[in-house]
């Protein structure tokens, strides 16, 4: 009998181990998958955030890096952004550099991105490059722009994406305050993956926005054809006040149709001659958690 016991307690240490090395493993795949299935953010320019990100017609300067590249070269500048976003997922570091100024003809740029997340398990780190080239085609009233992008993602030791893809865009002023801008982003699929589908998604839209010296409005409508299985429209609205010239207010709206997404922002700033800051604020409506936080700061020449 003793025999019999000794076999059967062996046994029984067997599946023990067996059924934890199995639950580990489960836990492990599970940090594994979560993190894989995490969407990285980048930078959509810390003054844009605040106002929903429409900027099809408004974008001008670094918020034409990020948004339409033909805003770049709407006015003669050199200006350079640095930012941090904070959401409950990870971070980005970005940065933004343009310059209209050098050679009149022509606007150049640079933008970078670097997410790294925070979730359990794998962690996921990548970065977003982009370099926008833009013509005033009619100085003040129409330029055209195209930038290149570039990225790439790992989580721990697995390449989830990397590849090239391209935006171009184009802003006519109609009237002097009113502006209509079209914009055709990730023309480029970079990814190769299920993995990454949705992060880079194909965008085609317009935007109008109107300006005047204090007050600025803007709403954009874009199509997502590649996110879901069906097109899916994105409606970005958002307004600015600019308090004594000095301290710009804003509001907007973000409604994503892949997710269902229905977003308010909020944001404020401080202006000088040469000098920017800005404070930005996301929040889901669809999530109890923690919104996304935009800080950054900007220096301008004219």
């Amino acid at each position: 009998m003793g025999s019999w016991f000794s076999r059967l307690m062996m046994v029984a240490a067997v599946c023990l181990v067996s059924s934890e090395a199995m639950a580990q493993d489960m836990v492990e795949e599970e940090e594994e998958t979560a993190t894989l299935n995490a969407t990285p953010d980048f930078s959509p320019g810390i003054s844009a955030a605040g106002m929903g990100q429409a900027q099809n017609a408004l974008s001008m300067g670094t918020n034409g890096v990020f948004n339409n590249p033909a805003g770049i070269a709407r006015a003669y500048m050199f200006a350079l952004e640095g930012g941090f976003i904070y959401t409950d997922d990870g971070n980005v570091l970005s940065a933004a550099i343009v310059d209209s100024k050098t050679n009149p003809k022509i606007a150049a740029g640079v933008g970078f991105n670097y997410y790294f997340s925070r979730t359990a398990g794998l962690d996921l780190k990548g970065i977003d490059v982009r370099l926008p080239v833009a013509i005033p085609v009619v100085q003040d009233r129409v330029s055209v722009g195209v930038a290149g992008r570039y990225l790439k993602f790992n989580a721990g030791d697995i390449e989830v994406l990397n590849g090239f893809t391209l935006d171009a865009g184009a802003i006519f002023r109609v009237v002097d305050q009113l502006s209509v801008g079209i914009s055709a982003k990730n023309l480029i699929d970079p990814c190769e993956n299920a993995t990454c589908q949705g992060w880079a998604p194909l965008l085609v839209g317009g935007g109008v926005s109107y300006a005047m010296t204090d007050l600025s409005l803007a709403a954009d409508v874009d199509a997502d054809l590649t996110t879901s299985e069906s097109a899916t429209l994105n409606i970005e609205v958002g307004g600015e006040y600019l308090v004594a010239k000095i301290v710009p207010i804003r509001l907007g709206f973000r409604r994503l149709g892949a997710t269902e997404s229905n977003r308010a922002t909020a944001g404020v700033g401080w202006r000088s001659q040469t000098a920017g800051l800005d404070l930005s604020y996301e929040h889901d409506f669809a999530r109890s958690a923690f919104g996304q936080l935009f800080l950054g700061v900007s220096i301008y020449m004219q």
